[in-house]
């Protein structure tokens, strides 16, 4: 299951209740501001294999508390990048587009 910027949302926060091989979290930071909390975090199953990546100077979160990746110590299949780029369409930086390759490619079997 893959999503992409607000889409995401679905897949970051209401992915787990379907069973999918693995998550695609992409544009999106899992860390919101405190009157956001409902928003926060990756409720993924922290089991199944999930990538998540932002870049570090997303325009879309350039407000207070919207920082930060989704690392997190429950999960045990994560992969979490921020990018040292500014833009929101990620997958036009070739390190992002590998990275998502690679992730896929550990699926090929």
């Amino acid at each position: 299951m893959a999503g992409f910027s607000e889409g995401v949302v679905a897949v970051a926060l209401w992915g787990g209740k379907v069973e999918v091989a693995g998550y695609i979290v992409l544009s999106w930071t899992c860390t919101a501001p405190q009157s956001w909390d409902w928003i926060s975090g990756l409720r993924t199953p922290p089991v199944r294999p999930t990538l998540a990546m932002v870049s570090k100077d997303d325009p879309w979160y350039a407000w207070p508390g919207w920082r930060g990746d989704c690392s997190s110590a429950a999960h045990t299949d994560l992969r979490s990048i921020v990018l040292d780029h500014s833009g929101h369409e990620i997958l036009y930086y070739p390190e992002a587009q590998e990275a998502l390759l690679e992730f896929l490619r550990g699926w090929a079997d």
